[in-house]
């Protein structure tokens, strides 16, 4: 891809604070080699805390809480973290390239250690043809934490990846900020350089909200039917009330079968029937209306 970006792997140390200081509160330090530090401009820690909502699912809210222009030294540090759950944001350009979520407790130092020991490089096709721009989401799971890296496709559907650690991971694609649905893909990485070409095989479908009054904001709620339980899994999709450019697009999509309904976005209650479309080697582009009515009672 034209101007490469390297997506750094992390490597997170916990060893004990000393000093009487550090008893009630953590410190964060990270360091980048020189590869990496090239490579991120900007790095962000958020404090993440998460709560039961009312439908029985979780929220999960994320505060920043220090954000940081990487320096020539390559090392940033921050002290008097409250014990808890963080995130470190790496990032180049205001584009996010990996998140690296971690725990503090009272009293702990946490390192995080930025290296390109792990590099995935390939291909991303869809019917043959490269997919470009679609972000590539790596996902590891070290330990209890689970180590997110994202790279984009270029004009020529290629992209490079440095992952925080070598052995299993899965693949999503995203295309405009919507999961390329039923695309997951499995792989091992090793130390060194390593070859994953992602061959896919989809459709696009098309979805007219008919007899919608632009009043409120939809999401649209399709999944995937009879799917593998690894790549099987629900999508939604939301519109905004001043949205112009409709129908709503979705790219990419492995064939089989989909069921689909309009939703209210705030709390979720469905707003149209549930209709079901098939894409197939036959079928790869489906377009249809799906009227918007009152809501429903629950």
């Amino acid at each position: 891809m034209s101007g490469w970006i390297v997506r750094p792997a992390v490597v997170l140390l916990l060893s004990t604070a000393v000093g009487a200081g550090q008893e009630r509160s953590g410190v964060l330090r990270v360091t980048l080699d020189e590869t990496t530090c090239r490579a991120v401009d900007e790095i962000g820690t958020y404090r993440v805390t998460t709560q039961p909502n009312a439908s029985g699912g979780r929220n999960i809210g994320k505060t920043q809480i220090g954000q940081v222009v990487v320096n020539a030294d390559c090392v940033w540090t921050i002290g008097d973290l409250a014990p808890g759950e963080y995130e470190v944001w790496f990032q180049h350009a205001g584009m996010k390239l990996a998140v690296r979520p971690l725990t503090i407790a009272a009293g702990e130092r946490a390192e995080v250690a930025l290296t390109n020991d792990v590099v995935v490089t390939g291909a991303v096709l869809m019917n043959g043809a490269p997919f470009r721009g679609v972000a590539v989401e790596f996902s590891q799971q070290l330990g209890s934490h689970r180590q997110l890296t994202e790279t984009v496709t270029d004009a020529t559907g290629n992209y490079q990846a440095l992952l925080a650690d070598e052995g299993p991971f899965t693949v999503v694609f995203w295309r405009e900020k919507a999961v390329v649905l039923g695309q997951d893909q499995e792989g091992t990485a090793h130390r060194g350089v390593n070859r994953s070409d992602w061959l896919l095989d989809g459709g696009t479908l098309k979805v007219m909200p008919a007899g919608w009054g632009h009043k409120e904001p939809i999401l649209l709620l399709i999944e995937q039917k009879g799917a593998r339980p690894r790549t099987g899994r629900v999508l939604g999709v939301g519109v905004q009330a001043d949205a112009h450019r409709l129908p709503l697009t979705l790219v990419g999509l492995a064939f089989g079968t989909y069921e689909m309904r309009w939703m209210t976005e705030d709390h979720p209650v469905p707003v149209s029937e549930t209709v079901t479309v098939t894409i197939d080697a036959e079928n790869r582009e489906p377009s249809l209306e799906l009227a918007v009515v009152a809501p429903q009672s629950r």
